[in-house]
């Protein structure tokens, strides 16, 4: 997992080539989103990364999670999901991408909808034999300074060597680990304030 997490403009990159005809996952695509008015969002976003090709001799890996950012004045509709996953692979599991969604004016006036109507998922890829590492999701409304933090790489089993990279200096009203499995790594010289 690289790049910013408040601006994430990166591709996930592809998983690793086990041969010619099993290959590494695609990595995740770029998504950004920059809405002068209304988003109405009734459905889903993805920027996932593609399964590596594996047979008993040759595995591929899976390709890591892109990025999604979405600004919007406000939120709408039912709302729906957000993801960054990381792809499986035998060869390896592809790490989780970056998601930041940020929601400039208040529009519960307006019978909008909240940023606790989007669900967002940045694991790495869903299997055991490799972990790798969670991606990051960072949301702000109308009422934050500096927004939230979340990592989450749900059942994944940690794996040092495999953290969630922060590689920039931060600062954010609240930063929530939700999964005891997450590892964190924060580059030398970096702050990471809240």
């Amino acid at each position: 997992t690289y790049g910013s997490v408040k601006l994430p403009n990166d591709l996930g990159s592809g998983g690793g080539t086990a041969s010619t005809f099993y290959t590494g996952g695609a990595g995740g695509g770029l998504v950004i989103l920059k809405i002068a008015d209304d988003f109405t969002f009734n459905g889903d976003i993805s920027a996932d990364g593609a399964t590596g090709a594996s047979n008993v001799n040759y595995k591929g890996g899976g390709g890591a999670g892109g990025s999604v950012r979405v600004e919007t004045e406000n939120l709408l509709g039912a709302g729906g999901d957000i993801t960054v996953m990381g792809g499986e692979g035998a060869g390896g599991n592809g790490g989780g991408g970056r998601s930041s969604l940020v929601v400039l004016t208040d529009d519960s006036a307006y019978g909008g909808g909240s940023l606790n109507s989007v669900t967002v998922t940045a694991t790495g890829g869903v299997t055991n034999a490799l972990p790798a590492a969670a991606g990051t999701i960072y949301m702000k409304g109308p009422a934050d300074t500096n927004g939230h933090l979340t990592f989450n790489n749900g059942a994944l089993n940690y794996s040092p060597g495999r953290e969630t990279e922060i590689n920039a200096s931060e600062v954010f009203d609240s930063l929530t680990v939700a999964n005891s499995n997450t590892g964190i790594a924060i580059k030398n010289g970096v702050s990471f304030n809240m």
